[in-house]
């Protein structure tokens, strides 16, 4: 195996960092999305079924802000930290 430099390691930790900051934020929205829609689909029925009382759609849910590139960095120290000194 290819030694890696300080600058590899460090673009490898933050790749690590990202990748699994983004899975946890995706793994959070992809319920929502699916109850969404589950939810749209129902209230299209519904309107179809009794065209009189037609109940309005509502918004898509609030959900947590996509991983900044702060809370990434911070991340990626934290496994180095891990790795470095195994805390």
């Amino acid at each position: 195996m290819k030694e890696m430099s300080p600058y590899q390691i460090r673009l490898e930790l933050l790749n690590l960092a990202k990748d699994n900051l983004t899975e946890i934020w995706y793994a959070k929205k992809e319920p929502v999305d699916r109850d969404f829609e589950n939810e749209i689909r129902f209230i299209q029925d519904q309107n179809i079924a009794f065209p009189d009382s037609v109940t309005p759609f509502p918004k898509y849910p609030n959900l947590e802000p996509f991983p900044s590139e702060d809370e990434i960095i911070a991340k990626a120290i934290r496994m180095n930290d891990f790795i470095s000194n195994g805390r």
